[in-house]
């Protein structure tokens, strides 16, 4: 079948991620089954898993830049896409190409049985085609973002020597459990026995349990604030620099934003791993991190006088990161917002967040997806703190025609990846 065959028989899978979902939703192990019955694509190269609530793709894209610009061959799979599917899957930073796609889809497609195309998901099959792939290129790495969680996500198939845990906070509350430390324990499931996790800038009751796993696996643990110290963020040179076992480092970023630098260190620790364990060299120079930038992590986009940051922010922690930033980057100028957000989202603790800024007018947007949350839930929950000036409709001519200098697009990936779109035609 073609790329259009492809992507409309894909859309008849179970999709998660435009609906509602409970823990036992999720079925690895029947999903480890599937991959042995296509000889199991997930067993090949080195793979690193990623997860986090906040900066799990920023740090994929991290590890991904720094193991291409030291000559590896590298595999990344992301999630969500903002644009185009086709960003889910990477080689050495380019996406895969639509006829492959193609190939690897209809492959997988024949080697499913009735039973199965009534049972996989979407997101198993984008991770299966995201392994078959890896082994066509020769990849001698796979870095994999975790979708969602840890334990029980489709990534954790993957035998994973290394693990990456980002800052966790609340998110998903309804799949992973309604505190911090729940949702750790979640995280903490993509630690294998004997492997190593890198982690830091969590809380002390996160930590413990990230620890308290490691140790039950024999596993090493490695903590950020523990062996890096003098950390310096030059958010206007687009520099970090700190020190590492006396060791000075300072290295370039493409990516924006204060909370690139914990991203930047937890990958930085997850190489220095791989050059103690002889897999890779130590000749770490200042641009190691540079290449590939991801979309809808406080982008900036600029046309008739207007910014526009684009943040996909979806949860409290990081609506209160892309607050942070905005004030770092612009002051206290004052700013329209184009928000919406999913039913199962803190929407509330999000909208105290905004609340911080010089909001001059805010937009609801909508998406036409059945996980989203109504305009009029939004708008009430505005009014209740104390917003005015709140517009509903014809949202794309009011932008066009508005006086403000900075535009804030956030609450949902989707919305980022609809804005860009729509952006993309008048810039």
């Amino acid at each position: 079948m073609n790329y259009e065959q492809s992507l409309k028989e894909l859309s008849g899978f179970i999709n998660y991620e435009k609906r509602l979902t409970h823990k036992s939703d999720y079925d690895i192990e029947n999903f480890k089954a599937f991959l042995a019955s296509i000889n199991s694509p997930q067993n090949h190269g080195i793979t690193v898993t990623v997860a986090g609530t906040k900066g799990k793709g920023s740090t994929t894209c991290y590890i991904t830049n720094a193991l291409v610009n030291l000559g590896y061959n590298v595999g990344s799979f992301y999630s969500p896409h903002i644009r185009d599917i086709r960003e889910r899957i990477n080689f050495n930073n380019e996406w895969i190409d639509k006829e492959t796609f193609s190939e690897t889809f209809s492959y997988i497609a024949c080697h499913l049985g009735r039973r199965e195309k009534s049972y996989k998901t979407f997101f198993e099959i984008l991770v299966s085609m995201a392994f078959l792939y890896f082994i066509k290129m020769k990849t001698d790495f796979n870095i994999l973002e975790v979708g969602l969680g840890g334990r029980l996500d489709s990534t954790n198939a993957a035998p994973n020597k290394y693990a990456v845990i980002t800052h966790i906070g609340l998110d998903h509350t309804d799949v992973l459990g309604n505190t911090a430390e729940k949702i750790a324990f979640e995280k903490a499931g993509i630690i294998k026995p004997g492997g190593t996790v890198i982690t830091g800038f969590q809380t002390d009751s996160v930590k413990d349990i990230i620890i308290k796993r490691a140790d039950e696996l024999a596993a090493q643990t490695i903590i950020a604030e523990n062996v890096i110290s003098d950390i310096i963020s030059d958010t206007e040179n687009g520099i970090v620099s700190f020190t590492h076992q006396g060791n000075k480092y300072r290295f370039k970023s493409d990516m924006a934003g204060l909370h690139q630098t914990q991203n930047m260190i937890l990958a930085f620790l997850l190489l220095k791993e791989l050059e103690i364990d002889h897999i890779i060299p130590g000749n770490f120079n200042e641009n190691l991190f540079l290449g590939k930038s991801l979309s809808g992590r406080f982008e900036l986009r600029e046309w008739n006088n207007h910014k526009f940051i684009l943040d996909g922010a979806h949860n409290r922690d990081a609506m209160k990161m892309l607050v942070k930033n905005f004030k770092e980057y612009y002051g206290d100028s004052s700013v329209d917002i184009i928000f919406t957000c999913m039913r199962n989202k803190d929407y509330s603790g999000m909208i105290k967040e905004i609340k911080k800024l010089n909001v001059n007018k805010i937009y609801i947007d909508h998406l036409n997806t059945k996980r989203e949350l109504k305009i009029n839930d939004i708008k009430e929950e505005l009014i209740n703190q104390g917003f005015d000036n709140i517009f509903t409709e014809n949202i794309e001519k009011l932008v066009e025609n508005t006086t403000s200098e900075h535009i804030i697009i956030t609450g949902s990936f989707y919305l980022v990846g609809k804005w860009e779109l729509f952006l993309d035609k008048i810039i």
